[in-house]
């Protein structure tokens, strides 16, 4: 699967990478479509959410609870969404792509370019976001 290949090419990099457990992997995307956001994916695990174990599910609050810490920091408390994304119910999506989390700060404000056109501005490189994060971990207590 596309995604599971990409979070194993974040681990291998680092230079995107948040933070990585045994069953999961934060990091920013390449292409993020905002400031400092975060997709927290399975590295083997079942593509669907509803089958993920409560070993899993731990490992994800874990995860979660750190990661929101960090951008708390980094970001001085920004607001933020965060979506779960998971495969339809329609028998064979799961093949396509597995469920995964994407945290989204509110820390830029769209302006007139972007509203305009519809396209977002992302100033910060997303080396340099995961960096900044992954710094701010250590403030973070572990779980």
């Amino acid at each position: 699967m596309l995604l599971l290949d990409m979070a194993r090419a974040e681990i291998e990099s680092g230079s995107r990478l948040v933070l990585a457990t045994e069953r999961l992997a934060a990091f920013v995307p390449f292409a993020a479509a905002h400031e400092y956001e975060i997709w927290i994916v399975p590295r083997l695990a079942p593509a669907r959410f509803d089958r993920v174990d409560d070993v899993l599910l731990l490992d994800l609050a874990r995860v979660l609870r750190r990661v929101l810490g960090a951008l708390a920091e980094t970001l001085e408390q920004p607001d933020y969404n965060y979506v779960l994304h998971t495969p339809p119910l329609k028998a064979g999506a799961e093949k396509l792509i597995p469920w995964y989390v994407q945290v989204i700060p509110r820390h830029a404000v769209s302006a007139g370019f972007e509203m305009g056109i519809g396209v977002r501005i992302v100033a910060t490189p997303p080396e340099e976001a995961a960096g900044r994060i992954r710094s701010a971990l250590d403030e973070v207590a572990a779980v």
